[in-house]
């Protein structure tokens, strides 16, 4: 993955709304539901998604990765920067 894509990836995630997200399951909906986990705010619905996107619905899988993906993202985009760094740092040497 190059710098801009890293870059563009950023850029998406500071732009979404603020996690922790989790999943959850609405039984008088009957649809998964990706809500932040500081605030009662539906951030996706099944509906919002197939309506936006053409998707299928969102199913408890896909909800949970989308739910985890909101904190990993950035985390692994951190950690691969530090790897560059290091890996950079021991060339120089």
């Amino acid at each position: 993955m190059d710098a801009k894509e890293r870059t563009r990836l950023r850029a998406l995630c500071e732009a979404a709304t603020p996690g922790p997200w989790d999943a959850i399951y609405d039984e008088d909906a009957g649809e998964w539901t990706v809500r932040t986990g500081h605030a009662d705010v539906a951030v996706l619905t099944w509906q919002q998604a197939l309506d936006a996107l053409g998707l299928s619905p969102v199913t408890m899988r896909t909800a949970a990765f989308i739910a985890a993906s909101r904190a990993a993202i950035p985390a692994l985009l951190d950690a691969l920067d530090a790897a560059e760094r290091e890996r950079d740092e021991a060339r120089a040497e």
